[in-house]
């Protein structure tokens, strides 16, 4: 007999109306390890769903399912992403959903309405036009600052190519520089905890290069298995960035490799100062992800 699980759900938007797309959030945990095998096979760690999956038939009247993702978010934890669009005020209430023999529980979603919103019950009353003595000048001001806002705005839009360019560069370049600047941090207080054992080393260094890599190349790196980190890095690529910092990302694969073998060998031990070696090694590797291509 199977038994259910509440999901933790999230609505995302909070407040969604009618004909809103929303998406519904619902995050469980399970051991179950056919939900595992199955995330494992698939190419990015996740895979999508469909209505059959739901123990009853989906209620079209009153919304309907676009898309529905299951996702891996954490060790044993895993995220539901169900995209809708409401045809009903009130309450939606979605069948349970059987994913590998786990019926997920969901609770009810609320669809709001504009008067529920406004707490609006009636028109109101029309109010009489104000006027207000010696406002002839403070128009001529108003139409002289909005022609002058609308000569800069129509500049921008002429030159809105380059000046999205260097915007995007600008938030690219904060965002990398913030990135690389956590992670060595991060990377010199995990080398700092001596009390640290081996695997736990090991496994919190994958977790601060996987966590680098993924915000730096924006690609799924989190869930992306050592064996095929290299494969992900030609595809980002595409086959244009320098051999340098090809031989870099590969001796990173090589710690990747390495780690993997104390967190997962009963007889996995470092050597004497290798953790400091890795922690030293890493940290010019980043230096070399981070320079430019020509």
């Amino acid at each position: 007999m199977m038994a259910n699980i509440k999901a933790q759900q999230i609505l995302v938007p909070m407040q969604v109306y009618i004909g809103d797309e929303a998406e519904l959030r619902c995050t469980f945990n399970s051991n179950n390890s056919k939900i595992k095998k199955l995330l494992e096979n698939s190419t990015d760690g996740s895979v999508y769903l469909n209505s059959s999956n739901f123990v009853e038939p989906v209620n079209l009247s009153e919304y309907d399912i676009s898309q529905m993702k299951l996702e891996l978010s954490g060790v044993d934890f895993f995220q539901l992403k169900i995209n809708f669009t409401p045809w009903k005020i009130g309450t939606i209430q979605f069948p349970s959903i059987n994913i590998e023999g786990e019926l997920i529980d969901f609770s009810p979603v609320h669809i709001m309405s504009i008067v529920e919103q406004t707490n609006t019950t009636s028109l109101k009353e029309g109010l009489s036009p104000l006027l207000l003595p010696n406002t002839t000048y403070k128009i001529f001001a108003f139409i002289i600052l909005i022609t002058i806002f609308i000569i800069i705005i129509i500049r921008l839009f002429i030159k809105r190519g380059k000046i999205l360019f260097f915007i995007k560069n600008q938030i690219i370049k904060y965002k990398n520089l913030k990135n690389k600047k956590k992670t060595i941090k991060n990377l010199e207080n995990l080398n700092s905890k001596k009390e640290m054992n081996d695997q736990e080393f090991a496994q919190n260094f994958q977790q601060i290069m996987r966590k680098y890599l993924q915000i730096h190349y924006n690609y799924p790196f989190m869930n992306c298995v050592t064996s095929k980190l290299e494969n992900a890095f030609s595809i980002i690529s595409k086959d244009l960035f320098s051999e340098e910092k090809k031989e870099n990302f590969s001796s990173l694969v090589g710690f990747f490799v390495r780690t993997d073998f104390i967190r997962f060998s009963a007889k996995g031990k470092f050597l004497p100062e290798e953790r400091q070696k890795i922690i030293d090694s890493t940290k010019q590797i980043i230096q070399f992800l981070e320079q430019p291509d020509d």
